[in-house]
Formats: structure tokens, sequence, C-alpha cells
């Protein structure tokens, strides 16, 4: 299985970069001015990104089945089953939407939005999780805003881009290979931020930190990460966990001495 894991992660790796880099070269102008070259290279590395999210999406979604089979601990399961509606309904559309167009009998236009708009939801579904994380306190203190602030900046950035680009696509702007590649982009996008804000979301919300077991073995085993950074940001995850967990201990301990101050009041003045 860590082989078949492992040739699926490349390939779309491979894949992704190619085709961002091609991708990039296609939105390119025609004119190779100075402006022209640097606004080609922004393209390019525009499309390297969207390449990233290829293999990354497939890490996600994996760790999201690995954890809906109950193989990653009752934390991940109860995780996995709070967002299983939302996948199955993509899913579902996705599906309905291939069936559509495999039954017409009129040629595709892939000068159309309508493949990337199965991610769209998404997106606007992982801006929307990420804004409510911002109001839930661990043990009654607020979460730091700064990795936040990046983590929202860059689904803006996305999403914002995408959909700019989805306009130009719209109007036959771009070519097939480009307009492929761009909503096929979109949707692995938007299902890499969502299962990444809900899962976060979640941690938040029980108030406890811990980093998907699958993903840590992942890049572990099967993508072996040479500077080991996967195990740093796991144990990274569980320092955090332990910290909450004092945090939430002092705030329970607060609450009793105050509470036992007040029943002492109280039986205080009633005599």
């Amino acid at each position: 299985m860590s082989r078949f894991h492992s040739v699926v992660f490349w390939s779309l790796l491979a894949t992704g970069i190619v085709w961002g880099v091609f991708f990039g070269v296609n939105m390119s102008p025609g004119i190779y001015t100075l402006k022209n070259l640097a606004i080609s290279a922004v393209y390019v590395v525009y499309g390297i990104v969207l390449g990233f999210f290829w293999p990354t999406c497939y890490v996600s979604l994996a760790s999201f089945l690995h954890s809906r089979l109950g193989k990653s601990g009752e934390f991940f399961l109860a995780q996995s089953k709070s967002v299983q509606k939302d996948m199955v309904v993509a899913a579902v559309t996705g599906g309905l939407l291939v069936l559509i167009y495999f039954l017409d009998t009129a040629d595709y236009s892939f000068s159309g939005v309508d493949i990337a708009f199965v991610g769209v939801p998404f997106l606007v579904s992982a801006f929307y999780t990420y804004v409510e994380c911002w109001s839930i306190k661990v043990a009654g203190r607020p979460i730091q805003k700064k990795a936040a602030l990046v983590m929202l900046g860059g689904i803006l950035m996305v999403t914002i881009s995408a959909i700019a680009l989805l306009i130009k696509n719209s109007s036959s702007e771009l070519s097939v290979e480009s307009s492929l590649f761009l909503q096929v982009s979109v949707i692995l996008c938007g299902l890499q931020f969502f299962l990444g804000d809900t899962l976060l979301l979640f941690c938040l919300s029980r108030q406890q930190a811990h980093f998907p077991p699958f993903i840590k073995d992942f890049f572990s085993i099967v993508v072996f990460s040479p500077t080991g950074l996967t195990s740093r940001v796991a144990s990274k995850v569980e320092d955090t966990n332990r910290v909450w967990q004092q945090h939430k201990s002092e705030a329970a301990t607060a609450f009793n001495k105050k509470q036992k101050a007040n029943a002492k009041k109280r039986l205080k003045d009633s005599r």
C-alpha cells in the first residue's frame, strides 16, 4: 500500500507542476517585453503553486478516508464524521455532472466554469470556517491571530485569483489545456483548504490539538522527508495540546476556587 501511495503522490506532483508550468506559459503575453516577462513569471509561479495542491490534496483525502474507517483513533473518527455529509454531497454532485456530460450528445465547451464550481463552495466554506476559528477561545484564551491571518490571506488570494481566471475562461480567453488545469486545481485547492480548516475548527472546538497520524506516517515512510519537517510539526502540535490541557486545568482550578469563595460568602451572608 505504501508503494501505491508513493506512486500516486509523485505522479500527481509531477503532473501538477509540469502542467502548471505549461499553464503559466500559455497565459503569458505574446510580446516578450520586460513587463510581459514579469507577468509570465508570475503566471508560471502561480501555476506551480496550484500544481502543488494536486499531491497534497490526495494526501488530505487519503487521511480523511483513513480516519473515517476508524484507523486514526476516536478523535479523528469523530472529526471525519462531522464533514462526511459535505464530502458525500460534493462527490455525488461531481458524479452527476460527469454523468450529464457523458450522456449529452453536444460537444463539451471548456470555456465554462461548471467543473471548477464543484470546488468553489469548498473555498467559501473554508474561508467561513477560518473566520469561525477566530471567535473560539481555548480555556478562555484567544488563539494567536498572526498564523490565522497568514492562512486567511492564502485562502483569499487563491479564491480571488481563481475567480478572476475563471472569468477569463468563461470569456474563452484560455486554451483547453489551461482551462482544464485551472478548473481541476480549483477543486483540489477547495478540498485541501476545506479539510484543513474543518480539522482546525474541530480541534479548537474540542480544545484538543492532534496531528493526523496518517499524514505523519505518510511523510515519514511513504514520502521520506530528509528534514524531518512533518515529525517536528507533529511534535509541535502535541506540545500545543499539552499547553492547552494545562490552561484548561488552570482555568478549572480557578473556577472551582471562585465557586467555593462565592459559596462561603453566601453562607456568611445568610448568617
